[in-house]
């Protein structure tokens, strides 16, 4: 597994993506993050892919959820929690 904590968030965004393709490929993403009073920020990410593959044994299916709640005070990004499933 690979984790990269990124910058707090500077604005509010949101993220919606899905993606279709052969061999019944499929795939969501979902996206928040928003900073907050006080110096809190929250990012939160789920996504879901699926593919049935070309050959025997090919299939392939993930799911992945990740959140990060930070604070930043003093002028450093502190994260308080971050969260991978």
């Amino acid at each position: 597994m690979i984790n990269l904590v990124s910058k707090s968030p500077t604005m509010r965004e949101y993220s919606i993506a899905v993606d279709r393709g052969s061999f019944d490929l499929q795939q969501w993403r979902l996206g928040i993050e928003s900073p907050f009073e006080g110096g809190f920020s929250l990012r939160a990410e789920a996504s879901q892919f699926s593919v049935r593959g070309f050959r025997l044994h090919s299939e392939a299916e993930r799911s992945f959820g990740n959140v990060r709640l930070g604070w930043e005070g003093e002028g450093a990004d502190h994260i308080l929690s971050c969260s991978t499933a």
